[in-house]
């Protein structure tokens, strides 16, 4: 299957993007049965559904496998909750550019330090952010890597009142 129409035409619509977390096949199908527009992968229920618990026990080809799987068993657009990319900006162009090519019609990308999958994962955000220009070229290479794609970047900060260095 494949989406029947992208998180940029339902924005261009004007409609109100309804998009349930999601983490398998079955709840995306669940998702579209209930009537939503869209979906979103959560990587923190993802992580629940394959193990048990959040711990960084999984990775980005893993994730890119489930994102193939879960956005071929809908016809919703799929967004993809992308913690923070990889980190850095040439993991962030290759994760977003593999996501995109796996059906991923939106991924949201943010600035802390603490969220990611697999490798150091931190459930909350008590580690602090990335800086201005870590986070500007992680921005950048995201939007870089979705160019001639259906997909979109959702830049998303968690950073409160500015405190970024």
């Amino acid at each position: 299957m494949s989406a029947k129409k992208s998180i940029r035409q339902l924005l261009e619509a004007k409609e109100f993007i309804w998009a349930p977390c999601i983490y398998d096949c079955v709840s995306a199908r669940v998702v579209e049965k209930c009537g939503y527009n869209a979906c979103l992968i959560s990587s923190c229920e993802l992580e629940f559904a394959m193990n048990g618990i959040p711990a960084g026990l999984y990775n980005w080809e893993e994730y890119i496998w489930a994102t193939e799987r879960i956005a071929g068993s809908t016809t919703l657009p799929v967004i993809v909750d992308g913690e923070t990319g990889g980190g850095t900006p040439l993991a962030v162009y290759r994760n977003c550019k593999r996501l995109a090519e796996a059906g991923a019609m939106a991924i949201s990308i943010e600035d802390t330090l603490s969220g990611a999958v697999a490798v150091d994962y931190f459930y909350g955000h008590g580690r602090g952010y990335m800086d201005r220009e870590l986070w500007a070229a992680n921005v950048h290479a995201a939007v870089d890597a979705v160019k001639g794609t259906d997909c979109m970047i959702i830049a998303r900060t968690d950073c409160k009142g500015g405190g970024a260095a």
